[in-house]
């Protein structure tokens, strides 16, 4: 079968709409890298593609295409707040899919960049309900500090409809109201992750968890869990949570060494920026990947620039943002609906950083 574009493989077509479905949009290199074709190959699926409406061209890669949804139950110019803990690395896919549901429903996405502190996110969503005439509220708030609790009253109190996202949090009362959120289940991307080393034979899987969020006790969890489904025990954990730096290099290499000498096979990191520091530590101490150690990285930010290329659990960046965007427009027009809370599976993108486990003599 050649590469016309009326004669896209199906293979090669579902793959390139389940990148879309998971990310929103795709850059034309990136995805030629992935397939193993040409970009001109690439530019001629999406061109096919976009013949059946289901993609939208944009310069350098494709996105998926918006189906318009009636806004006939909301008001026109409704301004959703967006409240964002960082505007880089993980958290633009996420608003962008939240813009492209406001899209949907003809509102607005207010953006309001953050930090990962609750008294920040006090001060920043204080200034956009004070200063703004807000219809609903998308929030990454910090709920694991001594000013969260401060946080999570003040969000109780306001009177308009509020999602989480990517967190999720108790009201601090039977009375106090819940918060409907959307997340991503990394606890189920763990288990994925380790699911698949344990198929290509691992048994010897370690973890690094290099971020100090929410999401990461779920892939400890995640992690755990599949491993005692397999019958076995972690191999080794290293958490870098609260260091940066050069300790936080240096507790890298100590935590290579020791999985070197133990005979561990694979290495699961979160996050992608801990991976790559693995990466070239392990090449400093002469172990080849993935002949003698697999690596998988988790975010799949940086993963596909790694050489080799990570494979690595992608959770549903874009499709958090539609979706909580799609919680408040279900609010908006129902107030009284159950409070709701969607966990979006995360997938696994195979690279060249995974292989069989290596024969020990």
């Amino acid at each position: 079968m050649g590469d016309d574009a009326q004669d896209l493989p199906s293979n090669r077509r579902d793959q390139l709409l389940k990148r879309l479905r998971l990310q929103g949009s795709v850059r034309t290199a990136a995805l030629a890298q992935e397939l193993g074709v040409t970009p001109i190959t690439v530019r001629r699926d999406i061109n096919e593609l976009a013949r059946q409406g289901l993609v939208t061209r944009v310069r350098g890669g494709a996105r998926l295409a918006v189906t318009p949804q009636s806004p006939a139950l909301l008001r026109a110019g409704l301004t959703i707040g967006f409240i964002a803990p960082s505007l880089d690395f993980y958290w633009p896919s996420i608003i962008e899919g939240a813009n492209l549901a406001a899209d949907e429903i003809g509102a607005r996405v207010l953006l309001q960049g953050s930090t990962f502190s609750a008294r920040d996110n006090l001060s920043q969503v204080k200034q956009l309900v004070e200063h703004t005439q807000l219809d609903a509220l998308a929030v990454v708030p910090d709920v694991e500090s001594t000013d969260s609790d401060r946080l999570i009253q003040y969000l109780e109190d306001l009177r308009i409809p509020i999602v989480l996202v990517e967190r999720e949090a108790n009201p601090h009362s039977f009375q106090a109201r819940g918060f409907d959120s959307v997340v991503a289940d990394h606890r189920r991307g763990a288990q994925v992750c380790v699911q698949y080393l344990r198929s290509l034979g691992h048994q010897g899987i370690a973890l690094i968890l290099d971020k100090p969020i929410p999401s990461r006790h779920a892939i400890a969890a995640g992690y755990t869990e599949a491993l005692q489904a397999a019958e076995l025990e972690p191999a080794a954990h290293l958490d870098t949570t609260r260091q940066d730096g050069g300790a936080r290099l240096a507790l890298i290499k100590e935590f290579t060494a020791q999985c070197l000498a133990q005979g561990v096979t694979a290495i699961m990191v979160h996050s992608d920026e801990a991976a790559l520091l693995l990466l070239e530590c392990l090449v400093d101490s002469g172990a080849s990947v993935p002949q003698d150690i697999s690596v998988i990285a988790y975010d799949d930010e940086l993963a596909a620039i790694a050489r080799p290329a990570l494979t690595a659990i992608a959770p549903p960046k874009q499709a958090l943002g539609r979706y909580a965007v799609r919680a408040l427009a279900s609010r908006l027009t129902s107030p009284d609906q159950p409070c709701t809370h969607l966990r979006v599976e995360p997938a696994l993108v195979v690279r060249d950083s995974t292989g069989p486990a290596p024969t020990r003599h």
